[in-house]
């Protein structure tokens, strides 16, 4: 049987509502040498039975495999199991809430495959409720450009070190099959920063890669991996975010990319403000916020924050200083102040998940 040229690796759990917009913007594609590949992460929702219908109901059972896990494995382990059962001689990614437009395919592949390009990116849509959609672009002006290393890494790798030039997210983006079993890259099985990872460390196995100028994925922006900030989950993800930090510093080095190091300093410190900040909406959680704090400064985690002492620019900022000195309460006071400045922010993601899952997301 014949290999597909582009194998589409879907990953759903309660998706259920989300799922005939995805399956039907794949099967509208111009481009039509395609695999579908479907993981339903034991999904309570019956995700299985109505890709199924929809795929059998629609002819495209040939194309279409449809996986379901015995048990749910996470986001991370589901993405694997799509790699290792890829045909394709690309790989593209979808998120079960998201979905395609109609030319997407065709406008990736077409130069991919005229030029043996490693590595296409597009731009993408940020999708909102009630039909509204912002544009959102990969920061270049090489559009249709075939790239080369070592101008690659030179323009472009900054972007898993803090500066974002390009969309890390696994979405958006058609990769070479053997490129992607290459990486080294560890699924850790946490929905944040495990995209950026994941293209990190393809990254450097890369030899051409190219822009399209075409805005073909649509990202729901409060989609189905939202969730609200308390001390047990905060901690979680402060933790985590130093382990992710960890990974790309030594992979940096690894490298001998020394431009990264000031973006993750920076990068780390705006980690510890905004999510410390989220917790300090009253101030009857002021000592539990406070503990925590002690908690990260005195677990060394975040310590390496200190080297922005040596940059005039930071040298005076608060939670710079609070990191250096141990200084709980510079942090929590700070922070308050911060919270406090991005009410406009929280009011209108509270209006986001209020029509997302009060009314239903209207997205046209």
């Amino acid at each position: 049987m014949k290999k597909p040229t582009i194998s589409i690796v879907a990953n759903f759990y309660n998706s259920r509502k989300f799922i005939p917009k995805l399956l039907y913007s794949i099967f509208n594609q111009t481009f039509r040498d395609w695999e579908l590949i479907c993981i339903d992460d034991c999904s309570p929702t019956n995700d299985f039975e109505l890709i199924t219908s929809i795929t059998s109901k629609e002819g495209y059972e040939q194309q279409v495999k449809v996986i379901r896990n015995k048990t749910n494995v996470g986001i991370s382990k589901a993405k694997q199991i799509g790699i290792e059962n890829a045909q394709g001689l690309y790989i593209t990614f979808i998120d079960g809430d998201d979905w395609l437009e109609t030319k997407a395919l065709e406008v990736m592949v077409t130069p991919a495959l005229k030029y043996d390009i490693d590595y296409v990116i597009m731009n993408h849509y940020r999708r909102y409720p009630l039909g509204i959609k912002q544009p959102i672009n990969n920061i270049t002006d090489e559009y249709f450009k075939p790239l080369f290393q070592p101008e690659i890494k030179d323009k472009y790798f900054i972007s898993f070190f803090g500066i974002n030039k390009i969309n890390v997210a696994y979405w958006g983006k058609l990769i070479k099959t053997d490129i992607v079993r290459q990486s080294e890259f560890k699924h850790i099985n946490y929905p944040i920063g495990e995209d950026l990872l994941f293209n990190m460390y393809i990254f450097p196995l890369l030899q051409s890669m190219m822009f399209v100028d075409y805005y073909g994925y649509n990202w729901r922006f409060g989609g189905i991996t939202s969730s609200k900030h308390n001390i047990t989950k905060t901690k979680e993800i402060i933790e985590h975010f130093a382990e992710i930090y960890r990974i790309k510093r030594d992979f940096a080095i690894k490298h001998n990319y020394t431009k990264a190091v000031l973006p993750m300093l920076i990068e780390l410190k705006n980690i510890l403000l905004n999510n410390i900040s989220a917790l300090c909406t009253t101030k009857k959680v002021k000592s539990d916020v406070i503990s925590l704090i002690d908690n990260i400064i005195l677990s060394e985690k975040y310590s390496d924050i200190t080297q922005l002492l040596s940059n005039p620019q930071y040298a005076e900022d608060p939670i710079v200083k609070g990191v250096c000195t141990k200084d709980a309460m510079l942090i929590y006071s700070t922070c308050h102040k911060y919270y406090k400045r991005q009410w406009k922010r929280r009011f209108l993601k509270s209006l986001i998940r209020f029509f997302n899952y009060r009314i239903g997301f209207i997205a046209n």
